[in-house]
């Protein structure tokens, strides 16, 4: 992952990966996939597509960095349905799709991502708030 990735996208929290005020989703096929992210920047959002080689390499280098202590301690604490969601994402990069996130904190900007994302097949939709995963399909 580049340097200069916004503090948005790489937020974790409680151990998690927590990309707060995105819409995270899985685009299939990666030629669909590069054409949506043309469409989202095109109507003005911030965008990060990880190929499913790069979302696994990025979830394995966080485990990495946790440490064995954090990652039990981790797993005896945590309750929150993003772990599962994040397992759901990784499962989806093992079949090779490729997860799109755009950042959308406003609800205004979510329902026009959401429409666009749609358009080029995405699925496995979810909004990341403050507090709240929201499951959006």
């Amino acid at each position: 992952m580049k340097d200069n990735t916004p503090a948005w996208f790489t937020h974790t929290s409680f151990g998690t990966w927590d990309p707060e005020g995105c819409l995270v989703s899985v685009i299939d096929d990666l030629a669909v996939a590069v054409r949506a992210v043309a469409a989202l920047q095109l109507a003005g959002f911030t965008t990060r597509l990880f190929l499913a080689a790069e979302l696994l390499e990025f979830s394995a280098g966080m485990r990495r960095r946790q440490g064995i202590l954090r990652r039990t301690l981790f797993s005896v604490t945590n309750w929150s349905d993003a772990t599962d969601f994040q397992a759901e994402y990784r499962e989806e990069a093992r079949l090779g799709h490729h997860i799109l996130v755009v950042h959308a904190p406003k609800r205004e900007q979510r329902a026009v991502a959401r429409a666009r994302m749609r358009q080029y097949r995405a699925h496995t939709l979810k909004y990341y708030g403050f507090w709240v995963v929201t499951v959006l399909d």
